[in-house]
Formats: structure tokens, sequence, C-alpha cells
């Protein structure tokens, strides 16, 4: 139970203000609050809204390419989930990266955009709003008045970490974030009202935020509801409901936690079944393997940019910082932090305080990744852990920490207006605070004072970085650190004459709000100036040019032959490209974070380059086993090849297309099998002299004997998740189908169930006997079935809670 705030300035930081009688809701302090959160989300994303403009990053564009081979399937009654288009294949569903019509949140915005002249990115700035919205909710349930929480929503969701991965491509993970402070804002009210509706409540939040497929902040929120789980149960004292009622309450976030885990199990079941084939899953001890995991650490020199957002560099040339690279600072406003700290010392609601104190350090800590010890302990002892990197990502539990904070220490700042013992201390705080911000702007005054210490810095963690790179990374932190530190000064100056009665309490949070959108929207501009065009050059990244023209001719005229065509495009930049797969053209590359570990192998192993790289340095064309078994029958390359290259130039327009003619057919009868294991495959594929035509290589031979050589195969129909072929020959054969092997693909051979062979390292292949036969190749995901069964039992669960919810208070008006 919270205590009923008492009268006066602390009564501001109470529960929700209520209107007075008779004047409409709308009015209602809550309301301007909701208002103004949004009013402040529609400014600073103004150029979307209202401007024409869209983002248009690579991560941004990239995904256009699956959602066309998507949208196409489902115009013909299919849904996807598979995507033969990348990487000789992999799922769409079971990887996050293709999942229409499972997310229940998008129909209501995808009507209301469809509906009204609204941009086409609505959908993510509205999510930058249910940030704030939701930070300034779960201030209000922890106490804090309608101004504070206002500034603390505001704060949040204008935090340059937010803005970045929004307006670099990564919706998914933006849209995750904006639940954090939801699900704790639910779990908060379980536990002072124990209502099942309250139950119910969580349990879909926690469901929709796992439906929309990041799991790495699903899974940080979790390690934070723990927490406050921990917290809530530990913490006793004679305002507090009574250790049973707690462990009750607690049951109840936990049936709330088990519930939204099985409301997304449709799509859970098959992600975990794919994880251990992904990169995510397929390194040692089933994760993606420490150092990959640990590449993106934070390090104790970047705390600096938690007071000038430069102090490391601002992103891309400048940056010097331990990650191989960032777009963003971490930098959260030096108003706001120093703000959080008098929230923090004011401590007015201990057990608040201490779990968001303790939230913040966790989250640190794990941040440092490589640089720290706690993140290896997780990884080797916390379930499921071992399948994330970027540790630098759960630093949005810090900043929606030190948003709420602040909110309290603007609440404490009004508090103190009373005078008291209590307002001593924030007086104090807000000295240190001010002193601090002093020394900041100091530092950018007379950057001789650090210069040489961070030049040299700079120097030991990128050698590479020439001088003036150098120059201008530490101009612009001094240059960030003057703003920061006077910005934060004059927030910190309003906030002492508040104290000191001096100032009104409206002109000082309209000050501190002033001030905080200058400093994080003048940081968040220059995030998004770079990656901010036209909308629809969104999509012309990715409509058809001359080469795509070209190879769509020649995959029509391929398939009407019974066949199928795949390329390589030879240009790094190309090859992690998805633009291909939007016109069905199969391509040995492309771009998915959770790629197949078997595609991911062939590509550490360079196997479709060997050849090249043989007659780059002087000696013939050998070693293209590989190219060829893969069905690459086309070659993309920027420039023009040299006359040693044994392929034919085809076209020759932006790009110059060359043909393969070693490729062999997507699929092919062989009258031999080599007994040779997986980890030897690869290199037995790119051995000089080896020929593809004469052998399959298999781990285990097969039973029975195989020959005599010869035969033909015809593709009936290839679709995402189904393929049909014809094959005729004189012997025993095994039937080669150069596509990714998965296990949820099943074969028959004339309606008869057949097992699936992974042949050559990471294709598909069954046995065939003497003659003429129909093949048909189905994706099928057991995992996907049980799933939706427990996903409909959730549902139904779900739906009890909140009938029971109704019916008990009926019984109890008081819901206590």
């Amino acid at each position: 139970m919270t205590k009923p705030p008492r009268k006066g300035a602390a009564g501001r930081a109470g529960k929700p203000a209520r209107a007075e009688p008779g004047a409409p809701k709308w009015r209602s302090p809550s309301a301007l609050a909701v208002y103004g959160i949004a009013l402040a989300t529609l400014f600073l994303f103004r150029d979307v809204m209202l401007l024409g403009q869209a983002f248009l990053s690579p991560d941004a564009t990239a995904p256009l390419g699956f959602v066309r081979v998507g949208e196409e399937a489902l115009r013909h009654g299919i849904y996807p989930l598979w995507n033969p288009y990348i990487f000789c294949g992999m799922p769409s569903f079971a990887s996050l990266a293709y999942n229409p019509f499972i997310y229940p949140p998008d129909l209501p915005v995808w009507l209301v955009t469809h509906v009204l002249p609204l941009p086409s990115t609505t959908w993510l700035v509205l999510y930058y709003f249910l940030a704030g919205l939701g930070a300034y909710l779960l201030c209000r349930e922890w106490g804090a008045g309608v101004p504070a929480a206002v500034v603390a929503g505001v704060a949040f969701l204008s935090m340059p970490n937010l803005v970045a991965v929004g307006a670099h491509g990564h919706g998914s993970q933006l849209m995750d974030s904006a639940y954090i402070p939801w699900v704790l804002w639910l779990a908060a009210r379980v536990f002072r009202r124990g209502r099942l509706s309250d139950v119910a409540w969580l349990a879909l939040a926690i469901g929709f935020q796992l439906m929309r497929g990041h799991v790495q902040v699903c899974f940080y929120t979790w390690l934070a509801l723990g927490l406050y789980l921990v917290v809530e149960l530990a913490w006793g004292g004679a305002d507090r409901p009574a250790p049973r009622v707690r462990a009750m309450r607690a049951a109840g976030v936990a049936a709330a936690l088990g519930l939204g885990f099985a409301l997304s199990a449709f799509l859970y079941l098959p992600v975990r079944d794919y994880a251990h084939l992904s990169i995510r899953g397929g390194g040692a001890g089933g994760g993606v393997g420490l150092d990959y995991a640990t590449q993106w650490s934070f390090s104790p020199v970047e705390i600096l940019t938690f007071f000038a957002p430069g102090a490391v560099g601002f992103g891309g040339p400048t940056y010097w910082g331990s990650m191989p690279f960032t777009d963003y600072p971490n930098y959260m406003g030096l108003g706001i932090l120093l703000l959080a700290a008098v929230g923090a010392a004011r401590m007015r609601r201990p057990r608040v305080v201490g779990f968001l104190l303790a939230l913040s350090l966790f989250a640190l800590l794990t941040s440092f990744g490589r640089n720290g010890f706690l993140y290896s302990l997780l990884y080797d002892h916390v379930p499921f852990f071992n399948k994330f990197r970027i540790p630098v990502m759960i630093l949005v539990l810090l900043q929606l920490s030190v948003a709420v904070l602040a909110g309290f220490g603007l609440d404490a700042v009004l508090e103190a207006r009373d005078g008291g013992a209590a307002a001593k201390r924030t007086r104090l705080a807000l000295a240190v605070a001010l002193g601090v911000g002093a020394l900041v702007l100091l530092l950018g005054v007379a950057p001789d004072l650090w210069r040489g210490t961070l030049q040299s810095m700079a120097h030991a963690s990128r050698p590479s970085l020439d001088a003036p790179t150098v120059d201008a990374a530490l101009a612009g932190a001094a240059a960030d650190a003057v703003r920061s530190g006077l910005l934060a000064l004059l927030v910190l100056a309003a906030a002492w004459l508040c104290a000191r009665r001096t100032l009104g309490a409206g002109l000082f949070l309209g000050a501190v709000l002033l001030f905080t959108a200058i400093d994080l929207w003048t940081v968040d501009q220059k995030l998004m100036q770079p990656v901010l065009g036209p909308a629809q050059a969104a999509a012309q990244a990715n409509e058809r040019d001359d080469v795509i023209d070209f190879l769509a001719q020649q995959s029509d005229s391929l398939a009407k032959l019974g066949d199928q065509l795949r390329i390589l495009p030879a240009s790094d930049q190309e090859f992690r490209n998805n633009r291909y797969a939007g016109f069905a053209i199969a391509s040995l590359g492309g771009y998915h974070a959770a790629k197949p570990k078997l595609a991911q192998d062939y590509v550490d192993s360079m196997a479709y380059l060997r050849p090249f790289q043989v007659v780059a340095a002087g000696g013939p064309w050998q070693g293209d086993g590989f190219l060829n078994v893969s069905n690459t029958g086309y070659i993309v390359v920027p420039g023009l090849l040299p006359p040693a290259f044994p392929v034919e130039l085809v076209h020759q327009g932006s790009q110059a297309v060359y043909r393969n003619p070693r490729a062999l057919p997507r699929a092919t009868l062989v009258g031999r099998a080599e007994v040779v294991p997986y980890d030897r495959q690869l290199a037995r594929l790119t051995e000089p002299g080896y020929d593809p035509r004469a052998q399959v290589l298999l781990a285990e031979a097969p039973a029975g004997a195989l020959g005599p050589a010869g035969g033909s195969v015809r593709i009936t129909s290839y679709g995402l998740n189904t393929v049909a072929m014809e094959t005729e020959s004189p012997g025993p054969a095994i039937l080669r189908f150069a596509d990714l092997y998965d296990p949820d693909w099943t074969a028959r051979v004339d309606g008869r169930d057949v097992p699936i062979w992974r042949a050559d390292y990471c294709f598909r292949a069954v046995a065939v006997a003497a003659g003429r036969h129909r093949v048909e190749w189905k994706y099928e995901s057991r995992a996907l079935r049980l799933g939706l069964l427990l996903s409909g039992a959730a549902l139904v669960a779900v739906g009890a809670l909140f009938a029971a919810g109704v019916w008990r208070a009926r019984g109890h008006p008081t819901g206590r």
C-alpha cells in the first residue's frame, strides 16, 4: 500500500490529481499531461510527421526484401514461413525476419494510418509517444506529481539511445523498449492493488512485447521485473502489506509472466527450435560465442558521454571508444542526470529509489561486456543469455531509471519549498549537482585541462585515427561540454531558486522542460539528420534497376525449363543486401542478424570466393565446387573481371553480370556418394579438381547401391514453403537439392514420406529409385502447431482473469 500524499508541496507528488467538480475529463491534469507528451513527440519528429521525410538508414531499408517476398506470398494465400532467396534459404517466421498478422496492436495502427492521411512512419513515432506515456504512468504510480512525471516521460522518449534506435532502422528494438515502463507500471499496480484485471493486463503487455520480436529487450525487461519482485518481497515496514500478501501478489506477477510467455508460444517455440541452427545458438556452448557477443561493449571511459555526448567522439569517423562503431552516445541530458541524483539523494520513496539505483548499477555493469566481469557471469550461468549480443543495449534500463529518478528530483525540489529537515538534504544535493554542472562547463571552456589525456586515450584505442580526426573529436567534446554544462546549470539554478521560494513552481517546471528539450533534442537532431530523406527514397532504394530486369528475365526463362536461378553479388555491399530477394532472385548472400549457421560457415570459409582469389593471385581457375553445386549461375560485379576468369559477360550496365557456365541446376541426380564428415565437406568442395557433377558428399553412406549415373530433374513448382519436382533416372540415385538444409523440411516421394539427408555440407538430398517419380518438399514447423495450441489456451486463461476481475470488482467495489 502506498502512503497518501501529505498536503502542501508534497501533495503534488501524490496520486493523479482530480479535476474540479463538473470539469470535463479532457481538461483534467492527466489529460493535459498526455497532450503535452504527444505534442513533444510530434515536435521532436516533425521532419517525418509534418515535412514528408523518412528514415533511410541501411538497416531501415534492408528488411524491405523480406517484406516484398512475404506480401507477394500473402496475395496468393500463402503464409511465408521460409524465404528461399537469401543464404540459399532460411526460415522467415522462426528467425523473426517477417511475421505478419501476429502482433495484435498492428491492426488498429494499420487501420488508422490507412484511413487518415498519415505518414508511413507514424507507427514508429507512436511508439516514442507510448514510451514517454509509459514513463509518465510509472512515475505517477510510484508517487510523482503530474508535472514531474511529464518531464520524466518527455526525457525518456527523447533519450538519444531510443531516438537513434528507431531512426537507424531498429524498429522492433524501439517498440519493445517502449514496453519496459508499461510492464513495470502494471507490475507495480499488481503489488499495490492485487487485482486480477491488473494481472491480466500485465500478461497481455508481456505477451505483446514478446510478439513484437526483439527477444533481447524482452529479456532485459524480465531481468528488471525479476529485480523488482525481489525488492517488493524483501522490503518490509509498517506501511507495507503483510509478507503473505506480498507473496500472493508476487505470484500474480509470476503468473502474468508465464501467461505472457504462453500467449507468444506460437512464435517462440519455432524461434527456440531455430536458435540452435542460427548464429545465435550455433556457437560454443549453444550461444553466439563470447567474443562475438561482446563486440559492442560499453567501457568505463565512455561514462564520460553521460556528461557530454561527444566525450569520446560523436559517432561515425570521430568515435574512438571501445565499440567497433556507434551512431549515438548514451547521453541522457546532464540536467536530467543531475536531477536524478537529487531524487536519489532525497530518497523520498526508499523502496522505489533503491530498486532504481540497483537496476541502474546492474545495467551499467552488464553493459561493460568484455570490459567488466558481470556479463561473462551472466553469459555462462543465466539461461538463454548466451544467445544475445551488444551488451550496451541494456543501458535502456539505466536511461529509464534516470528519467524516473529525475521526476523524483523535481518533486523533491517542490517539496523543499515547504522547508523542514528534508529540504536541507535536497538543497545540499542541489549544491553538489550545481558544482558538477559548473565543473563540466569549466572543462568545456578550458579544454587544455584534459586535452592531452583524452588525446592519448583516443590514439591508444584507435591507432588508425589520424590527427585531424582526433582534433575534431576533441573539439566536439569541448563544445558539447560547454552546451550541456550551461543548460544543466540553468536547470539547477532554476531548481535552487524554486527550492528557496525565489522562483515560482510553474516557472521552474517550465524552465526544466524547456532546457531539457533543448539539450536532448539538439543531440537527437544530430542523430536523425544524416538518415533523413524523402519518403519515396525508401522505396526507390529497393526498386528495379537494369541488373534486376536482366536477372528477372533469366529467372523466368529458367523457370519455364524447370530450373531456378541463384546469383553471387561479388561486392561486399551487394552481398549483404536483401534487395534481390524482393524480386524472387535467389542470392548466396543477404543480411539478417540471426542468419543460419550453415550459411555463416560458408561465408566465413569464403568458399564462394575461392575461385576468384586463386585467379586474382595469378593461379588458374580452380576450387569452384561450392560455387557450382550451389546453383550460382550468375555473378554480379561492380566493374569488369579480367579475361582470365572463365565466365561469360552477359550484361553490362550499372553493374556487370557474368554467367557461370559450370554451375549445376538447382536440383540434380547423382549416382555416387562420397562419405565425408560434415566438418570437412566445405574444404572438400573447394579442393582443386573436385567435380560435384559426379558425386554428392554425405556424412553417412546411403543404404543400397547407386547408379548408373544419369537422369533428369524438372522443378514443376517452386514456392516459399513447398517445392515439387519430377525425376527420371536409369537406376537408384540421390536427388540433391541446392537449398539450405533445415530439419523442419519434409519430403515425400510418390506420396511416401522419406528421410532428408544433409548433403554437400548445407544442402538437402533424398534417395530415389530408378524410373520416374514425383518428389514434394514441404516446410512444416511442428513447434508452430504446438505453440498455437498453447497460445490459444493462454488467451482463454487471460480472458478468464478479466472476467474474474470484473466479478470480484462487483462484489468488492474497492478492489482491495
